[in-house]
């Protein structure tokens, strides 16, 4: 700006140019000079309705003009500030960034945009410098809420890219507390689980919270006076104490907070999409403090991190123990099949049912059809001899009731129940406190009876109870074995019926997840079975064929549902991620020895004929011949069916395109045999 800055408010170029001063009586003559003036405040009416601040200094930086916007900004009425010293009515700013670029400006005489944290203050502004000759005007906007945002979005990024990344799950709840931290002076930060009992509070992370706190809170029971994560936990909604000396949520845990200077304690459930509690995320302050706007929007967006999370491990964990599950039920069906003596299959098989379920102690118990009472057969985890060799009649003791009523006891904490364990299970100091008994049951006769305990309160969730019932059908199944040899046959058929329904739930499951590709799965194992007989394939290969088509995307449940279903392009990072589900596949099924001979297509179904496929780039008969089966009918699958991008190909051209990917991407002779089998040779 050129105009010289004088008495608050630049003159005009025309009102240099009007000298001497003009009369009354000129100016009635020469109405220009009204004109002048009027439009002078109309300047000024124009800078006022701006919503930046406005501020005008001279050379010695002396305040000429302050919009009011301005002075909201500066947290000064505009008129206090006119005709005084920047330096001196702010002497903090000297040396910080703002200060900088307005001597920059004036010595450069070039405009300065930029935008820069003042520290005095803990905000953000954005300023716009024009100097003159005769000073400079700066138009500012404060911008804090923009970059508390922005930090904020790279806080969730980064914490987002850990849990793609299949980061522990420490490390990821760590990174949520850390930024919240940084976002938020002044604040503690901490997330704490809920154990699976459903009662004990367990560290979850506080990285900057005194240690011994932490360890004193560890498997603290949650209720409606236990502090602030506690009763938010049991309450199932925020609890917001400002004066941990005043609230009496902290009566039990105030001399707790006091010795390690806590004031103040802001909590909230961390709820799964189903509505149950999965943890608690708090703020702690070491003044009593009540919440900002700014800091509800801080613990709305750390809960749902924390929930996606936790969700997302459990999800895995949960996948994994379906994993494990599977190949214990494995174990066991070859312990049976094995024909081993009944005493050494149960001893097996209870330690099998000690560490799929989590127990501490396991029992297996028989009809003697002679006497008409249940006698022990084997046992596992218990103390010193363990349990003596009882005899019970039907209806006696928990294990005679479970018998006599045919269905599952289940007492989660034996100090409520309405009568006492044998005493014979409390030698030793077993110390038990939740039973399980379930009748063992097969061909519609029970056999025996399976018994689980746990050394501390436990109610268990549905899907436990469904495996222990599993676990006690394969207990059933292996005394009937070894009672009725004959049966083997049809008890080894149905569990390998169960195998596969679950190899096609999870087919089911990968469908329903990407509805691009919903029944594809059983188009491709169906077609793929017809072309690997026609190749000769023996009949146990097909079972394993079989199995490999129906989980060929099994690895797609690595891939995060913001890639595998994104409605847009995917980037390379993007694509990258998703040619690693083969090797993802290969992670979750190879420990599964059911599953070993059903690797090939799930591992190296994007292999190519020219070795440019992935995951390993195999080339040519490198690859397995059941993949280069089945990536012939993935083609002929993919190209015949509607996608959302595009309608499906006529059958002649998928078969004509099939042609001319026989030599690069497809295998030649297996590409004339689906060619043959379709009838579509020649």
């Amino acid at each position: 700006m050129s105009r010289k800055i004088r008495n608050s408010k630049p003159k005009t170029r025309a009102s240099r140019r009007s000298t001497p001063k003009p009369t009354s009586d000129a100016k009635r003559r020469h109405p220009a000079g009204n004109q002048v003036k009027t439009t002078a405040n109309n300047d000024y009416a124009v800078l006022e309705r701006i919503n930046d601040g406005i501020v005008i200094f001279d050379r010695e930086m002396n305040y000429a003009f302050v919009n009011k916007r301005g002075g909201e900004l500066l947290g000064r009425q505009p008129g206090e500030l006119i005709g005084k010293n920047y330096w001196q009515e702010y002497p903090e700013a000297k040396g910080t960034p703002f200060a900088n670029a307005y001597l920059q400006a004036l010595e450069t005489q070039q405009p300065i945009a930029f935008e820069d944290y003042y520290a005095p203050w803990d905000r953000w502004f954005e300023n716009r410098i024009y100097p003159s000759r005769d000073g400079m005007v700066i138009f500012f906007t404060e911008i804090t809420e923009r970059k508390r945002a922005e930090r904020l979005l790279k806080a969730e990024l980064q914490v987002l890219e850990k849990i793609s990344s299949g980061s522990p799950l420490a490390e990821i709840l760590a990174t949520i507390v850390l930024n919240i931290e940084a976002l938020s002076r002044e604040t503690l930060a901490s997330i704490l689980l809920l154990d699976p009992d459903g009662i004990r509070i367990r560290y979850g992370a506080a990285p900057h919270l005194p240690g011994d706190y932490n360890r004193a809170i560890e498997g603290a029971l949650i209720g409606p006076q236990a502090g602030s994560c506690g009763t938010a936990m049991y309450h199932r909604k925020p609890v917001i104490v400002a004066d941990i000396e005043t609230d009496p949520l902290w009566d039990n845990y105030r001399e707790l907070a006091r010795q390690h200077g806590l004031r103040a304690c802001w909590s909230t459930p961390v709820m799964s999409s189903d509505g149950t509690v999965l943890a608690s995320f708090a703020m702690y302050y070491r003044e009593p403090r009540s919440p900002a706007r700014e800091d509800l929007t801080l613990i709305e967006r750390a809960t749902h991190l924390a929930q996606i999370a936790i969700e997302r491990k459990r999800a895995e964990e949960q996948v994994a123990q379906q994993l494990q599950r599977i190949s214990a039920l494995h174990a066991i069906d070859k312990a049976i099949a094995s024909n081993m003596e009944l005493h050494r299959t149960l001893n097996s098989i209870l330690e099998h049912v000690v560490i799929q379920l989590g127990v501490d102690a396991a029992a297996a118990w028989l009809v003697n059809s002679a006497s008409n009472r249940l006698e022990l057969a084997a046992k596992h985890g218990f103390r010193g001899g363990g349990i003596p060799h009882l005899s019970l009649k039907p209806g006696e003791d928990y294990a005679g009731q479970a018998v006599h009523e045919r269905h599952l006891v289940s007492i989660p904490n034996l100090k409520e129940a309405e009568r006492p364990l044998n005493q014979a299970y409390l030698a030793n100091g077993e110390e038990f406190v939740a039973y399980f008994g379930v009748p063992l049951i097969a061909k519609g006769e029970v056999n025996g009876v399976l018994e689980v305990f746990r050394r501390a309160p436990f109610a268990p969730p549905a899907d436990w109870l469904e495996f222990l019932a599993t676990l006690a059908g394969q207990v059933a199944i292996a005394i009937d074995s070894a009672q009725l040899l004959a049966g083997l046959e049809r008890s080894n058929f149905n569990l390998t019926l169960a195998y596969e329904t679950t190899i096609e739930g999870w087919s089911r499951a990968l469908d329903l997840r990407d509805k691009e590709t919903e029944g594809h799965t059983q188009r491709v194992t169906e077609t793929t079975l017809r072309l690997a007989r026609a190749a000769g394939m023996a009949e146990d290969e097909l079972a394993h064929v079989r199995r490999g088509a129906l989980l060929h995307d099994i690895g797609k449940m690595g891939v995060p549902d913001h890639i595998l279903l994104k409605p847009g392009k995917l980037t390379d990072e993007e694509w990258e991620h998703i040619r690693q589900h083969p090797v993802f596949a290969y992670e979750l099924l190879s420990p599964i020895e059911f599953l070993q001979g059903a690797l090939a297509i799930p591992y190296c179904h994007h292999e190519k004929w020219d070795g440019t496929g992935y995951p390993r780039g195999l080339k040519g008969e490198e690859i397995p011949l059941a993949a280069r089966l089945f990536a012939v009918v993935d083609v002929w699958d993919a190209l015949r069916s509607d996608r959302p991008y595009r309608q499906a190909w006529p059958e002649d051209e998928v078969f004509e395109h099939i042609r001319t990917l026989a030599g690069t991407h497809l295998d030649p002779a297996a590409v004339e045999l689906f060619l043959k089998v379709m009838n579509r040779a020649g």
